[in-house]
């Protein structure tokens, strides 16, 4: 029951984000990671635990299957990549670490 809260309060907070950023740049790509560089902060300020996101982005690589194509051409960062530039993100935005108490 726990692994199933945390994935879904993940993705529901992946899917605020994108939704309330939305697609404005003209490279997809890097509006893409722009929005993972705003995430943290702001899915922990939402209550949410941004490390969520990490895992999601596992579940996205494993669901692949590993039959993605290359990330130069593709609307959206490769999962791998994504994950480390949200631990990057997470340490940058919250230095003193994330806060307890969130939904998991």
């Amino acid at each position: 029951m726990g692994r199933a809260r945390l994935l879904i309060a993940a993705i529901i907070a992946l899917v605020a984000i994108v939704t309330y950023y939305g697609s404005t740049s003209v490279n997809p790509l890097t509006g893409e990671t722009q929005r993972v560089a705003m995430s943290p902060e702001q899915v922990a300020e939402a209550g949410y635990d941004p490390r969520a996101m990490i895992r999601v982005m596992g579940v996205l690589a494993k669901a692949s299957g590993g039959s993605r194509q290359p990330e130069f051409v593709s609307t959206h960062p490769a999962p791998e990549n994504r994950a480390a530039r949200i631990r990057e993100e997470i340490a940058r935005h919250l230095p003193g670490g994330v806060p307890g108490g969130l939904i998991k």
